[in-house]
């Protein structure tokens, strides 16, 4: 992930342009990230300069460099954190009981858990440099501080995922008072003192707070809905907000004071607190990110060059026919009328080489000189109209020399490296170093790509008023309907909606055009031991006799599809797939849809440049309830993952889905309740238990009941639908559910997917 290094520079000497420079060795010749330093004579400066380390760097040097020669240089150490670790970020003046937060043990696989502290200033302007954060702490800091720029970071990194913990207390309006207004459900009133807190103890695992008091409590007015996770005389102590993929929590203490300096409740509180979205994404190595394993994939996508086809088999027959007639019979009537048959011996090979030097010339003239630039091009729309785009860009040179290109607007530039080895062992390597510079215009310098090869790169970068996919969508029993509109301005092709595994195929959609939507849903949304629903989407095109494969172009779009639905997960509501840690508390769709144009522009010099873009447009959708005296919602549609693994198993299924390996042991599945369903008569929850095994009989099943903090067993608990009576306790004050699966000595084999749904009135 990007990591932000801020430099400060001051120039006491004749007006300067320069470079600052941060070099990453690596063995395809190094890269190097660079952000120009313009220092006119007594300028003082702090520049941001954002780099990607390897995974074993422990020193980075930064040099001021001008005119080929470094200035000034300074080494900066950096302690490599691997990515499954949970790496908590606090901004405090003084820590205090924030440090038991290392104490806590998270749902899943084992994940060890880092703090660091953060300046203020030190915050980036830009989302990605916070993206190493899972949780980011404010406690009794003055926020009113915080440039615009790092307000938009914060809020964007808390929009892809990312969870902002707010400690109030005493100085709980200084803490809010820099905070962009998007990120917080209330506005901050009194303080107040309050001798006892009974309402913590549910919260915290019934750990009774026996610290003394009093305790001051901060106050404030709602500004939007949010959950009360703990109260106590309706005063609200634990708020969260769900906003899109992230979350924002706060709390009405000093989180560094008392009473958790002293309460040996507080580790159990802090797991609570963050523990939903902790599970690290299954299928991943524990030291390689999304984006990184994304990027990898996307060097293939990029070299399915649709311009590079070979000519087809008719128009080789046809260039051979003509061959064949010219040395053959042309060739013997010709010298036959001369009277000359034995200057075949020179005609022949005289023929053949003036044929392939044509052929030759010709297919040279037609695409041998071209400069070709592929573009992918990944917009994950977000809801207020912008969106994150991550543009993957390959460059054919059909010589071998070293390019210098420009690359408009802000976006930071990386190299694509397929089948990465961080420790430098395999890589072809061109000995020269590509030179990454930050601006807007970006530049990438000296990139050097070998003759009739590719080299490539990427940019991540937001879109601003790219519209929006307008939905109007209600889920009636076992029918998703309503209607799209696609308010972006683009002409959408191939677009299809997708709800698990289920997908309905809208076609072209034109800007401003209305679709409707009549879509059906299973029982069981999202089994993952059937056809995965990526495959489905090209499946028409394999349907049909093609001798030479599917066209290009088709090959291009489903491994960009693949990309982002890795080892056969689906886009869904149970799924985060783009950068969410996080699960919505909104039932979603997604839509796909492909266009031709997407940032950024790209030039080289005074260069032609042959062009070719491929964009997919990724947009969640939300849906709603359809009104009715009664409501289903099926099983498979609410979020859930696995937070305990059996003593012997794994992960198993598609990416993404609750599902577990059983050999010995037990498994638990937490699933999250949407807000809106606090508001409806939930009668029934509807346990499925799916295995691909054939077995009509399931392993022992319980339910967590979080009152009496004890599992309640199924009785006769069937590999299928079960209905389970819903009780008080079975949901936490998050919204919680947790399904066990298995016992201690429980002993079987095959792959066991649990699925969670409800059915009641609304």
């Amino acid at each position: 992930e990007w990591l932000p290094i801020w430099v400060q520079v001051e120039n006491s000497g004749p007006d300067l342009e320069g470079e600052l420079h941060v070099s990453i060795a690596d063995s395809w010749g190094g890269t190097s990230y660079a952000a120009s330093a313009q220092l006119p004579t007594g300028s003082r400066k702090r520049i941001p300069l954002y780099v990607l380390p390897n995974n074993y760097s422990h020193v980075l040097e930064v040099q001021l460099v001008a005119d080929g020669s470094v200035l000034a240089s300074q080494n900066v150490n950096v302690l490599p954190q691997p990515n499954i670790n949970y790496l908590v970020g606090f901004i405090a003046p003084e820590q205090g009981a924030l440090s038991q937060i290392k104490t806590i043990s998270l749902p899943g696989q084992t994940r060890p858990l880092a703090m660091t502290a953060v300046s203020l200033g030190d915050l980036p302007e830009r989302a990605e440099g916070l993206r190493s954060f899972d949780t980011l702490v404010l406690n009794a800091t003055d926020t009113s501080d915080l440039t615009p720029g790092q307000q938009a970071a914060l809020e964007s990194w808390v929009r892809q995922g990312g969870r902002l913990v707010i400690g109030g207390g005493p100085e709980a309006a200084q803490t809010v008072a820099g905070l962009p207004k998007g990120l917080l459900p209330f506005e901050p009133g009194q303080v107040i003192e309050i001798d006892e807190l009974p309402g913590l103890a549910g919260f915290a695992g019934g750990n009774v707070v026996r610290v003394p008091g009093p305790f001051a409590v901060a106050t404030g007015q709602p500004t939007r809905e949010s959950a009360v996770l703990a109260s106590q005389e309706d005063i609200p102590l634990v708020q969260e907000w769900a906003l899109d993929g992230g979350s924002v929590d706060f709390i009405a203490l000093d989180l560094a004071t008392s009473p958790f300096d002293a309460w040996n409740g507080t580790p159990a509180f802090w797991e609570t607190l963050v523990s939903p979205g902790a599970v690290y994404p299954q299928g991943i190595p524990v030291d390689t990110s999304v984006r990184q394993m994304r990027s990898n994939q996307m060097t293939y996508a990029l070299s399915n060059l649709p311009s590079l086809d070979l000519p087809s088999i008719r128009s080789l027959a046809f260039l051979l026919g003509v061959y064949i007639i010219l040395v053959g019979p042309v060739n013997y009537l010709i010298l036959r009328w001369l009277k000359r048959l034995h200057l075949a011996w020179l005609t022949i090979p005289i023929f053949t080489i003036a044929f392939s030097a044509g052929a030759f010339s010709l297919g040279y003239a037609m695409r041998g000189t071209d400069l070709i630039l592929n573009k992918i091009a990944v917009v994950a729309l977000q809801p207020d109209g912008s969106a994150n785009v991550n543009t993957y860009l390959g460059l054919f040179s059909p010589a071998q020399q070293s390019y210098e290109i420009e690359v408009s607007g802000e976006g930071l530039l990386s190299p694509l490296r397929p089948d990465y080895d961080p420790f430098g062992s395999t890589g072809p390597g061109t000995g020269n170093e590509a030179v990454f510079v930050q601006g807007d215009p970006g530049r990438v310098r000296g990139l050097t790509v070998n003759q009739w090869s590719m080299q490539s790169f990427m940019t991540e970068d937001t879109w601003s008023e790219v519209g929006r996919i307008a939905a109007d969508l209600a889920l009636d029993g076992q029918q998703l309907q309503g209607s799209l509109r696609n308010e972006t301005g683009f002409a959408l092709t191939d677009a299809v909606l997708i709800l698990g595994n289920q997908l309905t195929r809208l076609g072209d959609f034109a800007p401003g055009e209305s679709k409707p939507v009549n879509m059906a849903v299973p029982s069981l949304v999202g089994e993952p031991f059937g056809q995965p629903v990526v495959y489905r989407l090209f499946s028409q095109y394999f349907e049909q006799p093609m001798p030479n494969g599917p066209p290009r172009e088709v090959q291009l779009k489903q491994a960009v599809v693949e990309s982002l639905f890795p080892y056969g997960g689906w886009p869904s509501s149970t799924s985060t797939t783009l950068s969410s840690r996080n699960v919505s508390d909104e039932l979603q769709a997604v839509l796909l849809g492909w266009f031709d144009r997407a940032p950024p522009e790209v030039s080289i010099g005074n260069r032609k440049l042959a062009q070719k873009t491929t964009a997919l447009l990724y947009a969640p959708l939300a849906f709603h309830l359809a009104e009715g005296e009664r409501f289903t919602l099926p099983a498979g549609i609410l979020p859930g993952t696995v937070v305990q693994m059996p003593v012997e198993g794994g992960y198993c299924g598609p990416m993404g889905s609750p599902a577990v390996y059983f050999n010995r042991g037990e498994a638990v599945f937490e699933y999250r309740m949407p807000e809106f369903t606090k508001d409806l008569q939930v009668e029934n929850l509807i346990v499925y238990i799916g295995s691909d095994s054939g077995m009509n009989r399931a392993p022992a099943t319980a339910l967590y009941n979080w009152s009496t903090e004890s599992w309640s067993e199924l009785t006769d608990a069937i590999a299928g639908p079960n209905a389970v009576n819903f009780e008080d306790g079975l949901v936490s004050k998050g919204g919680d559910v947790r399904v066990r699966l298995g016992s201690e000595d429980f002993v079987g084999g095959g792959c066991f997917y649990v699925a969670l749904g409800l059915e009641g009135k609304q």
